[in-house]
């Protein structure tokens, strides 16, 4: 396909360089730093006069201030800074059939790795390959924390993610050495920031992110892959929500 038939043709956008990548990644890290640090303190000061022990939406509080970390660095780096639009990061609407087409992905990808997963336990020693991550802080177990948990954790930070990952780190590998470096690049940064993050299955997280920069390139807009992000998180707060409820008496 010609540049000139590309949804995201150098001639007609800003150009992003590995400064603004750069930079965006200090942002995103300080920023995020400075608002756990906030709410850490806040939450020392409501212990220490005595309004609550726990906090029961801790993990939900964390997905927002990675959400609130990645938006505000997209903005001060490379909106308010680079002139750049939140249309020019991909935020360009799709037909309702792209959104439903990214739905229908999330879907059928989670249900081939969920195979492979089966099939790896049954041809291996492996007996105990994990199907789905373990309720932990991060999935309160209560009907309000599950609320926040989709909210955040299905939707705010698969936003977020994709602005970060697709939007931002796709285009920028695509830019300067090609599609499948794009592909490559952009889904093993993907994983290795999970992986950091305490989530496991890092073959699974990469095959993801490959999945979501292909969308993002053949749809020429963030929503599909958006919409996969959200529905594949999604389905997995949900299936460990069921996992933990039905083993609760």
């Amino acid at each position: 396909m010609s540049d000139e038939n590309e949804p995201f043709a150098a001639s007609v956008r800003p150009i992003l360089d590995g400064r603004d990548v750069i930079n965006l990644a200090l942002a995103v890290i300080g920023l995020t730093f400075v608002a756990s640090v906030a709410v850490m303190l806040l939450y020392s000061i409501v212990v220490i006069i005595g309004i609550g022990g726990s906090v029961v939406l801790s993990g939900p509080m964390l997905m927002f201030i990675e959400a609130a970390g990645a938006f505000s660095a997209l903005y001060f780096v490379l909106i308010r800074t680079r002139g750049f639009t939140w249309a020019d990061l991909g935020w360009v609407p799709a037909s309702s059939g792209l959104l439903i087409l990214g739905g229908a992905a999330a879907i059928a990808v989670y249900g081939i790795l969920i195979s492979l997963a089966l099939v790896v336990a049954r041809f291996t020693e492996n007996s105990t390959v994990d199907l789905i991550s373990a309720a932990t802080n991060l999935t309160p177990n209560s009907v309000s924390g599950f609320i926040a948990v989709l909210a955040f954790g299905a939707v705010a930070v698969p936003i977020a993610e994709e602005f970060l990952f697709r939007g931002v780190l796709f285009r920028w590998l695509k830019d300067g050495w090609g599609l499948y470096a794009g592909l490559v690049g952009s889904a093993l940064v993907f994983a290795a920031v999970h992986i950091l993050l305490g989530t496991s299955g890092a073959l699974q997280i990469f095959l993801i992110g490959l999945a979501l920069a292909y969308l993002y390139d053949i749809t020429g807009s963030l929503w599909p892959s958006m919409v996969f992000h959200g529905v594949n998180n999604g389905i997995s707060f949900i299936w460990i929500y069921l996992v933990m409820w039905s083993g609760a008496s």
